[in-house]
């Protein structure tokens, strides 16, 4: 009875040094099976880098689409995610950048570089509710570089308004340590400077200039060439006029010839002048818009990738 109950014994210990045996040999191979997945998308995103740095965007989406997303972790779909809004910032599609980066929820960094693209895409559209909600939630992290580029867009979106009292407290909150902050900065200086000295001109001034001398408003408009080649028709024609009327009065066809010339000049380079002052005005504007948007631009691609 003994040698039964120890051979009993000796099977019941034997079977579960085979279980655990078993149950070892299913987690390492779990563990093996998980490392492997985790090692190729590694893999995959380092090659979608790798697209990305040399502007193969639609590659870079292809090899994205082929990750079976079923088998990904929630950080490793955040990771997809991230990347795939990352490909559309950099097609400017604004759309799709929103819809991908606002699906990360787990990753705090890629959420928040996420959300400054959108914030940045928010910006162009004019929706500026939804940016400060944005801002607000960004900056509520301790990333140094990542609150120094939030500061870098408030900044630059608040000069690109003319909000001079507001732009010179948020240039203060950009950190100057790093290089890329540093030079959008730098740079936005120079664009404050120059709009500080440079000054939108009056259609109404531009007017009454080329009304009193044929040209001048044109010249106020930054055009000296277009500004003589409209004074020297017109002062022609006025002294022809002027000479027709002197010698055969005001009912001859030479007068009547020549007036008609100078009036349509006349009326032309006024007009003229008041539509070159608000062409030199818009594309002033939009000069300073494209400058102000690359020194928005450019950090946040420097935060994303």
């Amino acid at each position: 009875m003994l040698v039964q109950i120890i051979s009993f014994n000796a099977w019941s210990l034997k079977a579960v040094v085979i279980r655990l045996s078993f149950e070892i040999m299913v987690v390492l191979f779990c563990v093996s099976n998980l490392s492997a997945q985790q090692n190729k998308f590694d893999r995959d995103l380092k090659f979608v880098d790798y697209l990305i740095d040399k502007k193969m965007y639609k590659e870079a989406e292809f090899s994205l689409s082929t990750v079976n997303e079923s088998e990904l972790s929630l950080i490793q779909a955040d990771s997809l995610n991230y990347y795939r809004g990352l490909i559309s910032f950099f097609q400017n599609d604004t759309s799709n950048t929103l819809k991908w980066f606002n699906r990360i929820k787990t990753d705090c960094v890629l959420n928040n570089k996420g959300q400054i693209a959108c914030a940045y895409f928010k910006l162009k559209m004019y929706k500026y509710d939804q940016t400060s909600l944005l801002f607000n939630k960004v900056n509520s992290c301790n990333d140094s570089l990542i609150k120094s580029t939030v500061g870098i867009v408030l900044a630059a979106n608040a000069l690109l308004w003319d909000r001079i009292s507001e732009y010179l407290i948020l240039r203060k909150s950009i950190d100057l340590n790093n290089p890329e902050s540093f030079k959008a900065a730098k740079n936005l200086d120079v664009v404050y400077l120059n709009k500080k000295l440079d000054k939108k001109k009056s259609k109404v001034i531009g007017g009454l200039l080329s009304t009193l001398v044929p040209g001048l408003g044109k010249w106020y408009a930054g055009k000296p060439t277009e500004a003589i080649g409209t004074f020297v028709p017109v002062a022609t024609f006025g002294l022809l006029a002027a000479e027709s009327y002197r010698k055969a009065g005001i009912k001859s066809v030479g007068f009547l010839g020549f007036a008609s010339l100078f009036s349509v000049f006349y009326l032309g380079n006024v007009w003229g002048s008041i539509s070159a002052v608000k062409i030199r005005n818009v594309n002033l504007a939009l000069n300073y818009e494209k400058n102000i948007s690359l020194n928005m631009y450019v950090p946040i691609r420097s935060l994303l990738h």
